[in-house]
């Protein structure tokens, strides 16, 4: 953290000698730029012409220029974090909004990743769904392609990072996928990985997996936004399969009121017919069917209960 004074001289060190042969230098004053109690950088003064020594006004005026330089890098790096948080929250406001604006599932996966590309760096992405009742995870959408085909990719409940992650419902995020015992590869370039649970309370509907070549990839403030993004998309993922199974739900219920349609009107022929017949039977007989009529009257009485629950 101190301010040296270094010239071109008989007694200096190899390296130091070296350093000044380099830049051409006669002498030079190194002061520190320091921020916070930590040093983040160095403001080098070289003098090409003359050997001389620094005097204390010099050096009183580089330690001044020092800090006002230390003063404004501190402030851009606080100006550049607030407008790299700005962009993250805009990004999250609007693949939100996006994610609500659809009710199929492989939409939803492909803009999430879409909106994950906008958030961090990586090499390969893929939403996967819990399959029930195995628990197995079943890809939905992939970013990229890896080696080999992903046609039938699929992994078993509790296996590798995505298994594990599903099961216990935890994020998990390595800067050395080699280290942990639990990753399966699925490209030998994979150096680091983070995967999070897609959770609706405590039901785990699948998992958000990135991967990239590069080591330590992922930081905890990556973590930390893409923990919010996968709370986002688990609840749309759960509102398209409600949709999805009220649509089943109400075409299985056109069918069957279809199929009822046709049986009252059968019924109800039948009926006619059979109190037309009745007129004209002996009283012995009509009693045989009323019997048969009321059985058709109450098969359609218990059409209509199931129908109506």
């Amino acid at each position: 953290h101190k301010t040296i004074g270094l010239g071109a001289d008989a007694e200096n060190d190899a390296v130091t000698q070296a350093y000044l042969d380099g830049f051409g230098w006669q002498a030079v004053l190194l002061t520190p730029l320091v921020s916070k109690g930590q040093v983040v950088g160095l403001v080098e003064l070289g003098d090409r012409i003359h050997k001389r020594v620094f005097s204390a006004d010099e050096r009183e005026l580089a330690q001044s220029l020092a800090l006002q330089a230390a003063i404004a890098i501190e402030n851009a790096k606080l100006y550049r974090d607030a407008q790299q948080r700005l962009r993250e929250t805009e990004t999250l406001y609007r693949y939100t909004r996006e994610l609500g604006g659809t009710l199929d599932t492989e939409t939803l996966g492909a803009r999430a990743l879409e909106a994950v590309a906008r958030l961090t760096d990586f090499d390969f992405g893929e939403v996967c769904l819990v399959r029930e009742p195995d628990r197995a995870l079943v890809p939905l959408v992939f970013s990229h392609q890896v080696e080999g085909a992903l046609e039938n990719y699929i992994v078993p409940a509790g296996v590798g990072i995505l298994g594990w992650v599903a099961e216990h419902g935890r994020s998990v995020r390595l800067d050395d996928v080699t280290r942990d015992p639990r990753y399966v590869a699925l490209s030998a370039h994979t150096m680091s990985e983070i995967c999070l649970p897609l959770r609706v309370g405590a039901r785990t509907l699948g998992v958000l997996n990135l991967e990239a070549k590069a080591p330590s990839a992922f930081d905890a403030h990556t973590e930390q936004l893409l923990t919010v993004f996968a709370q986002q998309l688990a609840i749309a993922v759960e509102n398209a399969r409600l949709y999805a199974q009220s649509k089943r739900d109400a075409e299985l219920k056109a069918v069957l009121l279809r199929e009822l349609s046709h049986r009252v009107k059968n019924n109800l022929a039948a009926i006619t017919s059979l109190l037309y017949m009745a007129l004209d039977e002996p009283e012995e007989q009509r009693a045989q069917i009323l019997v048969e009529t009321l059985g058709r009257v109450q098969s359609m009485s218990t059409a209509h209960t199931l129908m109506a629950r």
